[in-house]
């Protein structure tokens, strides 16, 4: 009888498998759209990258928990604050989304930090970004490389290459965590 059962199993298994009726996947409460990032100069360790998150309409929204890519050694969450009159850069544990809720990743606000880059991010190359949430799971995007500088696709700062902040906010690039990103 205990054969009989295992033999059973293992062939609503194979079933499974082959026709797909297995575990559904966790319906989407979220989307990730517009994915960019800046270029890089050589050398540079760090990067980071810039999205919209948007809840799905009629649903309970979601949490990003965390992201990910094969570019850098670690990807962080992060947002800007104000400290005795100076913006500094801190990381976050996850940010809620709520249903039908858009939220921008954009420079000198929230955004996605990458540490320890494997190589310099650069322009027009593609960047794989794989964000986990609480209730879609997995999400991954393509990110566009774009230049050094730049404010969002399709758009550059003015002058030298160095980035204007849209807030007014002046970026040190000290890798102490202050300023813009």
């Amino acid at each position: 009888m205990f054969r009989h059962a295992v033999v059973r199993l293992s062939s609503l298994i194979v079933l499974a498998l082959v026709t797909g009726s297995g575990p559904a996947a966790a319906e989407p409460a979220a989307t990730v759209t517009k994915a960019w990032a800046r270029a890089t100069p050589g050398g540079a360790a760090t990067g980071a990258a810039y999205v919209v998150i948007e809840g799905i309409k009629g649903g309970t929204g979601d949490t990003l928990l965390a992201v990910a890519t094969p570019a850098a050694g670690r990807a962080e969450i992060h947002t800007h604050i104000e400290q005795d009159g100076v913006m500094k850069m801190r990381r976050v544990e996850k940010i809620a989304i709520a249903d039908g809720e858009s939220r921008a990743l954009a420079p000198g606000g929230d955004h996605i930090m990458l540490f320890d880059l494997k190589a310099p991010l650069k322009q027009g190359e593609p960047l794989p970004l794989t964000f986990t949430f609480e209730k879609s799971g997995q999400v991954t995007v393509t990110a566009t490389i774009e230049a050094i500088g730049s404010l969002g696709p399709d758009t550059t700062a003015a002058g030298s290459g160095a980035a204007a902040a849209p807030d007014g906010m002046e970026g040190s690039g000290s890798g102490d965590g202050e300023g813009q990103h």
